[in-house]
């Protein structure tokens, strides 16, 4: 590959206090040059926040300046340099940027006629007939649990009181919150295994099978505390996934399906519209 010289001549001198100034110098004036190439003080007028410094100002554009030199010089040497075809490479240009324009609409359209609203009953339909494709690759349990500093002078109480399960003595627990470390008497939402290990790290040293098989009282302790945990209910990796576990991704499926329904009625109906009033025709 050639070397090339590199030219780039700085207007704007660093020290000046005309450099802070921009608004003051023609938005017309050059600030760098590379090759037949130029920037100009109209290219950099908005890169500046509210009450930049000095300093900073003069940093702003000396990255600025670098930035924009690096790009032409790897563009001029491209264009040099790559043993290609000219007119096909413009072609994928053109391509591309076509691309551009017509996702740009597609989106835009999109976004303004798609329904977004999606019902309970939508979400329990799509879920009955698509159940098969919900398999779970991770553990979800519902459970109690309580963590008690290992200085409470009554540890049995708690245990007693939580293993009864009773709601009385729940609220009794309760009364006595303030000697919890953590709690979570709500059984009926699904928990990921591993965000549970990450609230309760004890659990980490603990063969997962031996908290996963079992629906009695389990206790373990560390030095951070006394753990009882109760497990309802659990399903393991491979069990069909629980409809409130996964609502929020039929609703994004729906949406999606939607929007790809609405897109293309409106392009078969954008090229129906063309036939009709004599913009497209199709010659044999």
């Amino acid at each position: 590959m050639k070397f090339i010289n590199i030219y780039i001549v700085l207007i704007l001198l660093m020290t000046s206090c005309e450099f802070l100034n921009f608004k003051s110098s023609p938005e017309n004036e050059a600030i760098a040059r590379v090759h037949d190439k130029y920037l100009y003080q109209s290219d950099i007028k908005d890169l500046f926040p509210e009450n930049v410094s000095e300093e900073d100002s003069i940093a702003i554009v000396k990255n600025y300046i670098y930035l924009w030199a690096k790009q032409r010089l790897l563009l001029y040497n491209s264009e040099l340099n790559l043993n290609i075809n000219k007119d096909e490479f413009e072609q994928l240009v053109n391509e591309y940027r076509d691309d551009l324009y017509i996702n740009a609409y597609r989106e835009a359209v999109v976004n303004q006629y798609t329904d977004t609203i999606i019902t309970s009953k939508e979400i329990q339909n799509y879920y009955e007939t698509n159940k098969e494709s919900f398999h779970l690759n991770e553990e979800l349990v519902k459970l109690k649990y309580i963590v008690i500093g290992k200085e409470i002078q009554n540890p049995k109480e708690f245990t007693q009181l939580f293993s009864s399960g009773k709601q009385k003595d729940i609220e009794k627990i309760m009364e006595n919150e303030y000697k919890l470390k953590s709690y979570n008497f709500n059984d009926s939402t699904w928990i990921r295994y591993a965000d549970l290990q990450q609230k309760l790290p004890i659990l980490k040293k603990t063969e997962s099978a031996s908290i996963l098989t079992t629906t009695t009282v389990i206790q373990k302790q560390d030095s951070a505390g006394i753990y009882l945990l109760k497990i309802s209910n659990i399903l393991t990796i491979n069990d069909i996934a629980p409809l409130n576990y996964v609502s929020s991704n039929i609703k994004q499926m729906i949406l999606h399906k939607r929007k790809q329904e609405l897109l293309k009625k409106i392009e078969e109906t954008l090229v129906q519209d063309a036939i009709k009033n004599n913009q497209f025709e199709e010659y044999k």
